[in-house]
């Protein structure tokens, strides 16, 4: 993605973590109905953006740079942010992490292949590793320098590790 297309990816997530938030309060939803309102906004604000383009006589977004935009979204909206297509694919085995842009696949068979980024920034991945902690769990999971080790179980049982402040960068596997 471009710094343009990072800038619209901000865009549109503060208008649909605005809009859940308005809904919340209208009313109780379970997981799949926020869910499914998240994908609803995400169309929304991705055809606003498109009437401005069209209005300003600017092209407007390439498909495949709105499907990218659209599940960035909502996979760190509802799913585990950059992490969460690596856990979708199910030739992949295991996930190591030396700083946002340092990763490692282990595929089935045992091999190792680099992977993409998972953040944009180290200070980005320390706060999607927070996030993941808040959301992991009965009780929120600090992750911190006070509390530089994250060790939780994932929805879908797999385990994540994550350590900061011990190390150069941080770390997750």
């Amino acid at each position: 993605m471009t710094g343009a297309d990072a800038g619209l990816l901000q865009r549109v997530r503060g208008e649909v973590t605005q809009g859940l938030v308005a809904t919340i309060g209208q009313r109780a939803q379970g997981t799949g109905a926020r869910v499914d309102a998240g994908r609803r906004l995400v169309a929304d604000s991705l055809e606003r953006y498109a009437n401005e383009c069209l209005s300003d006589g600017k092209p407007v977004l390439d498909p495949a740079v709105e499907d990218a935009i659209s599940a960035t979204v909502m996979n760190s909206l509802f799913g585990l942010a950059g992490f969460q297509r690596y856990l979708d694919d199910p030739m992949v085995e295991d996930i190591y992490v030396n700083g946002h842009d340092c990763v490692w696949i282990r595929c089935a068979g045992g091999r190792m292949e680099p992977g993409d980024p998972v953040a944009g920034s180290d200070a980005e991945l320390i706060d999607i590793l927070r996030e993941i902690g808040a959301r992991g769990g009965m009780t929120e999971n600090r992750f911190d320098p006070g509390a530089p080790d994250l060790d939780l179980d994932l929805p879908d049982g797999s385990r994540l590790f994550a350590v900061m402040a011990v190390s150069r960068r941080p770390s997750v596997t």
